[in-house]
């Protein structure tokens, strides 16, 4: 009897201790299913303000390279503006440079030109001043005389009318009475010789 009593006792207590620990379980598995819900939530959570944070990030970059657009665009076109104004002002100096530089050129190719005028009367001149000296016996050392009392005076004769009459000393076709002496003169004269002594006549 005292053994059976025990075994009741012994169930009983088993018994009961399974109703509490399954309770227990119960608990634990609600508080798991709880826990469950509430990370899956926190995760949804998580996942909407990551999308939210992405959207924002996305929209803040194309913001941003709007405005980057923006600046080069207007940058470009500054810079452009720069370039044309900086590539106007070289040609107009350039421009400036190559009048001046023209200028100068055509000065000292005056310079040059007279300098060459001058050298080549006063070579012409040396040259007259020389052939002349065959003809002061006659015409006197300035061309003051009439040769042999006959011709013209020809101090004050220009350059071209010298050049004629000589020319036609040589060729028959001017002259009176001296036609043969001067012809024999001038014979011996060539192109050149004619003109510089027609040149140094034209300054007595």
């Amino acid at each position: 009897m005292k053994s059976a009593l025990i075994s009741s006792f012994v169930a009983i207590l088993l018994l009961t201790g399974c109703q509490e620990k399954t309770e227990e379980e119960k608990t634990t598995s609600s508080n798991v299913e709880k826990t469950q819900k509430e990370v899956s939530n926190s995760n949804d959570e998580l996942v909407n303000k990551i999308k939210d944070a992405s959207t924002n990030i996305s929209n803040k970059v194309g913001e941003a390279s709007k405005q980057i657009g923006e600046i080069i665009e207007k940058t470009s076109k500054e810079v452009g503006e720069d370039a044309s104004k900086v590539t106007s002002d070289i040609v107009k100096k350039s421009d400036e440079i190559t009048k001046q530089v023209k200028k100068e050129v055509e000065d000292k190719t005056q310079k040059i030109e007279k300098s060459i005028d001058d050298i080549m009367k006063s070579s012409s001149s040396n040259q007259g001043q020389q052939l002349f000296l065959k003809c002061a016996g006659c015409h006197g050392q300035n061309g003051e005389i009439k040769a042999l009392g006959k011709s013209e005076v020809i101090q004050g004769w220009d350059k071209q009318k010298t050049i004629d009459v000589l020319n036609g000393y040589k060729n028959d076709t001017y002259g009176k009475a001296l036609k043969g002496v001067m012809k024999s003169q001038v014979l011996s004269l060539n192109e050149t010789e004619i003109e510089a002594l027609a040149e140094y006549i034209s300054t007595l």
